[in-house]
């Protein structure tokens, strides 16, 4: 017979319980709260546990999940097995409870609370997952830009199945795109008011639309070929675009930089790509990556996901700064609002690496009079950067009118004042402490170039933001992106989830085109 434990506040529950689990020969042992635990274990063991998701006065189901799935890294340290199998009932659960569940091992939801199906449901998790051979197989649609060609590359099972030089012939859409969004901007202001600009949405699809057609995505025999790959891997999400900036030689500029790639429209499907499946920019540092190989489709080890260790930098900077020869907005003078979302920024991430069983982030919070910017690179060049792989900024950048001159907002000496460091030095401190993803959550001010300054001195990944979007939506981005990479899916798949998050989440604004991933490696799908 197993022992299961059942954690609930209503004791009737787990009475029930233990009355209906009888008939499948399943002893069940009722707790109010995990301090019980030691004093009814008595030399009990347990096969597994139950623990109850539902609301109860005072709690949302959102609240009441999060609470559940909270439940269970000390539970299984109380019992001393990290494999320990535990199911999470739920009258109706939510979408979120599914997901962070689907991650962890041995853990699954129930619906209800019907014996039957419990019982089942214990004979599932008490078997191990069988490890795959191979990760869900993926295809990856690669497109090479240069400064006079295009060409597009299909891999599938590590094998180019497809190479297509398209005709040249200036591509002036990609030319005229590329001057329109060097200067436009997501948001009119003026008059006291602050709006998002008028027709985003209709430009958005229009200008997708031109992309998909000057790369030819949308044409013969290319679509043929991806819907093939589609076939063969079973869904859209597993299909990978990479847009591959190739620039002259070595020392040149990378072509296309303002291009908003990442807003490719499936007229077809009449969505964006990026909403479809995971889309990605490549920046090659070295001649001899500039032609894209086959991606890697082995399975990744586990210690190889993103579930590093996370240094999290609060810098709610705020006030009037200014740069000597530096002009924002046509002004001397910048000026910056307090962020509001910040420290729920921070909590999100702390919540989904517990709930993952993963080490809580750092966080380190730069302060008026504590000389951050040396703060920060003193941390950042420490001994104790060996178990960080993520660094995620949250606060202000900037970029000077002169579209070369970007700047992390740190605080000054006093409150109000604000101090403006270069992106470049951020970037070479993160690059020499290897890290291996840099997250820019610049709520209120951002561009392109502050994530490719990052990408081109040697930081494998990086996601930022291209338009300035409101923090609380930034926020949950963020939020979204690390619940993904703590589940351990792969940084395409964790990125696409949070994009997906986004357009859902608010699905009357723009903010879902604005997060951009750049990476170095092969290995961004796997």
């Amino acid at each position: 017979m197993m022992n299961l434990l059942v954690l609930n506040l209503d004791r009737e529950w787990s009475d029930f319980m233990r009355l209906e689990m009888e008939a499948h020969d399943i002893s069940v042992v009722g707790i109010h709260d995990l301090s019980e635990l030691q004093a009814q274990a008595g030399g009990v063991e347990y096969g597994a546990a139950l623990v109850s998701a539902d609301p109860d006065v005072g709690r949302t189901s959102l609240e009441a999940a999060l609470d559940a799935l909270a439940l269970i890294a000390p539970l299984r340290e109380k019992v001393g097995r990290q494999d320990f199998p535990v199911l999470i009932s739920a009258t109706s659960p939510q979408e979120r409870l599914r997901a962070v569940a689907a991650g962890m091992q041995r853990v699954i939801v129930v619906t209800g609370d019907d014996p039957a199906g419990i019982a089942k449901a214990l004979e599932e998790v008490q078997v191990p997952p069988v490890p795959s051979a191979n990760e869900q197989p993926c295809a990856v649609v690669e497109v090479l830009i240069g400064a006079a060609e295009v060409n597009v590359r299909i891999f599938m099972d590590s094998k180019k199945i497809s190479d297509r030089p398209l005709g040249w012939s200036g591509r002036p859409k990609l030319a005229n795109l590329e001057a329109k969004y060097r200067t436009w901007s997501l948001w009119q202001k003026g008059d006291g008011s602050v709006r998002y600009t008028d027709g985003w949405r209709q430009m958005f699809q229009q200008d997708g639309e031109d992309l998909a057609e000057e790369l030819s995505l949308v044409k013969e025999p290319l679509c043929e070929e991806i819907a093939r790959c589609v076939k063969l891997v079973k869904s859209m999400d597993a299909v990978h675009f990479r847009f591959n900036l190739l620039p002259a030689g070595a020392g040149e500029p990378y072509p296309f930089n303002n291009v908003p790639f990442e807003l490719v429209y499936d007229r077809a499907k009449k969505d964006f790509v990026r909403a479809l499946a995971p889309v990605a920019r490549r920046i090659c540092l070295h001649a001899d990556a500039w032609v894209a190989h086959a991606p890697e489709q082995r399975a990744t080890p586990e210690c190889q996901r993103l579930t590093d260790g996370v240094l999290f930098v609060a810098s709610n900077a705020h006030g009037i700064g200014r740069v000597p020869g530096a002009y924002f907005n046509f002004r001397a003078d910048l000026h910056l609002a307090p962020l509001k979302a910040i420290d729920l920024e921070a909590e999100a991430l702390r919540r989904a690496r517990e709930a993952n069983m993963l080490d809580a982030p750092e966080i380190i919070s730069l302060e008026p009079g504590m000389e951050a910017d040396k703060r920060l690179r003193e941390r950042l060049s420490g001994a104790a950067m060996s178990g960080v792989g993520i660094v995620h900024y949250a606060g202000h950048s900037v970029r000077a009118d002169e579209h070369d001159r970007v700047f992390l907002v740190l605080p000054g000496e006093r409150n109000g004042q604000l101090v403006l460091l270069p992106i470049e030095a951020f970037a070479k401190w993160v690059s020499k402490a290897g890290v291996r993803l840099v997250i820019l959550s610049s709520c209120e001010s951002s561009s392109p170039e502050a994530v490719f300054r990052l990408a081109q001195v040697g930081v494998p990944a990086v996601i930022g933001f291209r338009w300035e979007v409101p923090d609380a939506e930034a926020a949950y981005f963020t939020s979204e992106l690390h619940l993904a990479l703590a589940q351990r899916k792969s940084l395409a798949r964790a990125f696409h989830y949070a994009v997906s998050a986004l357009k859902a989440k608010y699905p009357g604004s723009p903010t879902f085109a604005s997060p951009m991933l750049v990476v170095q490696e092969e290995s961004w799908a796997t």
